[in-house]
């Protein structure tokens, strides 16, 4: 059997992070450019106040949200823009957007947030990332400044660090894969 490994062998050191008086507006370019979908936030000091993720900002923007103006169609069907007819719309996620842009991020981030210590043991914080449904802990040391981060993608190399399990074959890379029963390729 092998040693447990502590999330300090696992974890991401390299985080991308965002400040309490970020916008939203920035929020959103930060998460679409690098393709994340959560981020910590810290103060000037580096210290975790806070953590703000995608589902965040969509909450945040009322995406689904109706309001009076152009009738919405019905679930299925497409809508007819400019119809004129009155009743309820959603509102479009740009406009949304919009109107909340200038928001600090402080004003929707989740605080406190659940974290983890570089010598914790890296299973351990799975397992409450599984039971907790969490995609990401921000990993802090004893004066809570960030040291880095564990997300599910880590546990899964974590797993893959750990060898082979039994069982398991390599598979080649390239080639044709042959499926079960039949030849490779078409006829």
């Amino acid at each position: 059997m092998l040693p447990a490994m502590l999330v300090r062998e696992v974890m991401n050191r390299k985080v991308i992070v965002l400040r309490p008086e970020d916008s939203l507006r920035h929020a959103v370019s930060v998460f679409a450019r690098n393709g994340i979908s959560g981020a910590p936030v810290v103060d000037a000091r580096n210290r975790l106040v806070g953590i703000i993720t995608e589902m965040d900002i969509l909450r945040r923007l009322e995406i689904g949200s109706l309001e009076f103006g152009s009738a919405a169609a019905p679930p299925g069907e497409a809508g007819v823009p400019g119809d004129g007819q009155p009743g309820l719309r959603f509102k479009p996620l740009r406009e949304s957007l919009e109107a909340a842009a200038d928001i600090p991020v402080s004003r929707i981030m989740i605080s406190p947030v659940v974290t983890a210590h570089p010598d914790d043991q890296a299973h351990e914080k799975a397992a409450l990332m599984v039971h907790r449904r969490i995609r990401r802990l921000p990993v802090i040391d004893a004066r809570g400044v960030l040291v880095g981060i564990l997300s599910r993608k880590d546990l899964l190399r974590m797993l893959d660090m750990e060898g082979p399990l039994p069982g398991a074959r390599p598979r080649r890379a390239g080639g044709v894969r042959k499926p079960k029963g039949g030849r490779a390729g078409g006829r």
